[in-house]
């Protein structure tokens, strides 16, 4: 009796989302983006991406298609076991305000200035600005000169068409995905690394360190990943 109200339950979470995933795409005809056709599936489902995104949150366009989903955001800040972290990618501000929330001391970092503004507006709309510390540098610099209990690590996947990569590998991010992990290993004893849904696994093996694998869903779909180094 549990089992199958069980699976009815599931499938009718999936219908809700197919139903919703159909009105996002009848809605991405009229509720034009501004940043242009490649950012309209972000755009029509902004209010998923920061729910007080009505209140003035900013962004431009490889801000809206990068930020971690509020909802993940907030489930990555209440795993991660640490005082303060270093968020070294971050844009415009999704995952920092979700580390501020959860009483974290954030030190957000990214190398675009004009986003890093948009990041600290963006706290503001939630109400920690105070809790984060804004820093406009390099990555590889960041990580070698900000003291943190651990690092957080999202950096880009190469735009909105990262998901037709079938085998996502760390020389598919924006980075250097191998440097910047044996940099972050060498600095921190807490390392996180924010991943696709089909990023290959088995190119960490060769780092020899165990680590927590965390599927990050949107509904009933699986978005992202969020591997914890131990």
């Amino acid at each position: 009796m549990f089992f199958s109200q069980f699976i009815s339950m599931f499938m009718w979470k999936k219908i809700q989302d197919k139903l919703l995933d159909s009105y996002y795409l009848f809605k991405s005809k009229y509720d034009v983006s501004p940043y242009g056709p490649d950012t309209k599936a972000y755009w029509v489902r902004r209010r998923e991406l920061f729910y007080l995104f009505d209140n003035g949150i900013q962004t431009d366009a490889e801000g809206l298609y990068s930020v971690t989903p509020e909802a993940v955001a907030c489930q990555i800040a209440k795993t991660l076991n640490a005082e303060s972290v270093l968020d070294a990618f971050c844009g415009i501000g999704g995952n920092a305000i979700g580390f501020a929330r959860a009483g974290k001391k954030v030190f957000a970092v990214d190398a675009s200035g004009e986003r890093l503004e948009m990041a600290r507006h963006n706290a503001s709309v939630y109400g920690v600005e105070n809790k984060i510390e804004f820093l406009h540098m390099d990555v590889f610099e960041a990580l070698v000169k900000v003291k943190a209990e651990a690092v957080f690590l999202d950096p880009p996947w190469g735009g909105t068409r990262y998901n037709e990569i079938k085998n996502f590998g760390l020389n598919n991010f924006a980075v250097d995905g191998a440097k910047l992990l044996e940099l972050a290993f060498q600095q921190f004893s807490k390392v996180v690394l924010r991943v696709p849904r089909q990023f290959n696994l088995l190119e960490l093996d060769k780092f020899g360190r165990k680590y927590v694998v965390q599927d990050n869903y949107i509904r009933s779909k699986l978005y992202s990943r969020t591997l914890y180094f131990t």
